[in-house]
């Protein structure tokens, strides 16, 4: 925890690891899911190795599927949601926020962001997804963000986002973002990418070193950093400086096997890449939208309006 406060990203992995290898000497079976969960959180958030994390946090979901300690069930649950969010395997995700939800329902300890950000999480893939019923009805559970913005997440940013609302990500993040610890690259991305939708282009390119300083508290920044890059270049008309930034980031989102930012890089790719080459990326982004059940606006450029 105090390595988190410090922003001493590294020591904070170094403990989680050592902390599996040793977990077969903690005791409890919850006592060991907590110590998968741990680990699993910060090689999501922090390495964003989605599929490391996810296999991680099912090792910590069995440990205490048993139901005899829900908040500790919910702990377990929210890095199974959150990798699985990121590897664009939406239809795995839906039993497991029915569990986290019955949960909930028990005890709605909102105060604790894991326990908030189950149907946070769940609410933005259904906004994505256009079940707009079924994401009110997730968001309703946790309440406005707005209402108090000392305590809101990154992942209440996100669903700002998904939901259009980028003014109210940027609210939620635009202070956490350069508070360190543990959340604030977290933060940094919400808020990079609400500038983004915002199209404030002076106020992404005045941010873009401050999200970069937070790459070693979390590795999905990198390739949102060189879209977002790539769209000020875009924006200034300098399209070969546009195209290897947003190169850099296609690079990036593939490699870290998240397919949502994927296609819509590859959609923002296209244009400004030569007619030959545009299709194929504007195709290959069209597969994943379909594939994932992405609908209307909801795969909208980053940085480009309606």
């Amino acid at each position: 925890m105090l390595y988190g406060i410090a922003g001493r990203y590294r020591q904070v992995m170094e403990l989680a690891t050592e902390g599996v290898h040793a977990r077969a000497r903690t005791g409890s079976s919850l006592d060991q899911s907590e110590v998968l969960r741990n680990a699993a959180v910060v090689t999501i958030t922090i390495d964003a190795r989605f599929t490391d994390g996810l296999e991680l946090a099912r090792q910590a979901h069995a440990l205490c599927v048993d139901g005899t300690n829900r908040h500790q069930l919910m702990h377990a649950t929210w890095p199974v949601l959150a990798a699985l969010y990121h590897l664009g395997r939406w239809d795995e995700l839906w039993p497991v926020l029915d569990e986290h939800v019955a949960a909930f329902g028990h005890e709605p300890a909102i105060g604790c962001q894991f326990v908030r950000d189950g149907p946070v999480i769940g609410a933005t893939v259904a906004t994505q997804t256009g079940d707009l019923d079924r994401a009110d009805r997730l968001a309703a559970l946790v309440g406005d963000p707005l209402a108090d913005l000392d305590s809101a997440s990154a992942w209440q940013a996100r669903l700002a986002l998904a939901a259009g609302s980028p003014h109210v990500a940027r609210q939620i993040s635009q202070g956490k973002a350069r508070e360190g610890r543990l959340y604030g690259p977290q933060h940094a991305l919400s808020l990079l990418e609400s500038l983004v939708a915002l199209r404030d282009w002076d106020a992404v390119g005045h941010e873009l070193p401050n999200a970069r300083s937070n790459l070693a508290g979390n590795a999905l920044l990198g390739p949102h950093c060189d879209r977002a890059e790539g769209l000020i270049h875009a924006e200034a008309g300098q399209p070969d400086a546009a195209r290897r930034a947003l190169r850099r980031a296609l690079d990036g989102f593939d490699r870290l096997q998240v397919p949502l930012e994927a296609a819509r890089t590859r959609e923002v790719l296209a244009t400004v890449e030569p007619a030959q080459t545009a299709e194929p990326l504007t195709e290959a982004a069209r597969v994943t939208y379909r594939r994932l059940g992405v609908t209307g606006s909801a795969h909208q450029r980053p940085g480009v309006q309606s």
